[in-house]
């Protein structure tokens, strides 16, 4: 994984903003886990409220370590595919459906609509439940099951479609949880997705996807297709070094289900997940 696989995360800085975002969090009330000290964060709910009015086709990915919103252009191609990657229970799971639900939050089902192929569907068909949400889901499936096959399918011809100018429309974010799943799925899919990894986001459509950490530097036939990394706590050196993270991004100091870090252009930026509401 080197800096030219990474590019420039879209950070609007919003900075007539830092005021109010920062009266959101707690100054005299610290928790302490495992001799860290984890400052209270705002839920996502009270952090996309700071941060209107924003670009349509936008979503959040973290707010940083300054208070400023990390946020994803949708429409822009710059930054290719995002790979959430860490150890087990590092929280990547967790953060793809932040970005899923923040996408939601802040756009219609005109302009926003979201594909989710999953080990584990029971995991998100809760937030397609939430009342007012399921307009923004073209669907929730298993690896294993024919609707991401017809999916996948459905995705790369409206991928070529639009690269000849047809079907403008709303864009597509791809959900992978779980990326390794598709090391068991048959050629068409596998085809289909690698596709879709490289190609999808100069169509308006953006996959983000997945994997553990201890699987990336084995499997470059997929992880070359990212451009852009969402690092969460992975406390192996050797592990980090083999990603080519050792030295440049302390990735064992990051806490699991809260901090990750990306490469937004000139250096890795710190984030944190917004709280549960």
């Amino acid at each position: 994984m080197t800096d030219s696989n990474m590019l420039t995360l879209a950070v609007e800085t919003y900075q007539r903003l830092l005021p109010e975002l920062k009266n959101m969090i707690p100054r005299g009330n610290h928790i302490l886990t495992a001799q860290v000290q984890v400052i209270p964060t705002p839920t996502l709910g009270e952090v996309l409220q700071a941060v209107q009015p924003i670009p349509p086709q936008t979503c959040l990915v973290g707010l940083c370590e300054d208070h400023v919103p990390l946020l994803l252009d949708l429409t822009s191609s710059d930054t290719g595919s995002l790979l959430v990657t860490g150890d087990p229970a590092c929280g990547k799971t967790a953060h793809i459906k932040l970005i899923a639900e923040s996408a939601i939050c802040l756009n219609s089902p005109h302009e926003v609509q979201i594909a989710v192929i999953t080990n584990n569907p029971e995991e998100w068909t809760h937030l397609r439940e939430t009342p007012g949400y399921s307009r923004y889901f073209m669907g929730i499936s298993a690896w294993y099951e024919q609707e991401s096959s017809d999916m996948v399918n459905y995705l790369v011809s409206l991928g070529e479609d639009r690269s000849s100018g047809r079907h403008p429309g709303a864009s597509v974010l791809l959900c992978v949880d779980g990326l390794a799943g598709v090391f068991n799925a048959d050629f068409e899919i596998q085809n289909g997705l690698h596709w879709l990894l490289e190609y999808g986001p100069y169509s308006h459509i953006r996959p983000v996807a997945s994997m553990e950490a201890q699987l990336c530097p084995t499997n470059s036939f997929w992880v070359d297709t990212f451009r852009t990394f969402l690092v969460g706590r992975i406390a192996s050196d050797s592990l980090a070094q083999s990603l080519g993270l050792s030295d440049v991004l302390s990735t064992k100091d990051l806490i699991s289900n809260h901090e990750f870090s990306a490469f937004t252009g000139q250096a890795w930026t710190k984030y944190r997940l917004p709280n549960h509401e």
